[in-house]
């Protein structure tokens, strides 16, 4: 029932649904997670044109409870993905 009501919630919010992930855990990390996860500066977590672009997230005290926000999996996804266009690289040459 939980995945039928995250589903169409993302739907009618126009999210597809592979994009949904009503049964994993969801997390959201700040900037300096981020920067901590993957030794990246804070410049180029913002400049990488294929790095997960942050949800925005509006609180009621903008410096405390809002701000940007990564999807950690994403984040990891995208490690992963450095790692395997390494590998390739490597077996290329």
């Amino acid at each position: 029932m939980k995945a039928k009501i995250a589903s169409a919630s993302c739907q009618s919010r126009g999210v597809e649904e592979n994009q949904a992930n009503p049964v994993g855990n969801l997390r959201f990390i700040g900037l300096p997670s981020v920067v901590r996860k993957t030794s990246l500066g804070k410049t180029s977590i913002y400049t990488i044109p294929d790095f997960p672009k942050p949800v925005k997230i509006k609180g009621a005290d903008a410096t405390a409870q809002g701000g940007a926000r990564w999807v950690e999996s994403e984040v990891e996804e995208w490690m992963l993905s450095r790692i395997l266009i390494r590998n390739v690289a490597q077996r290329g040459t």
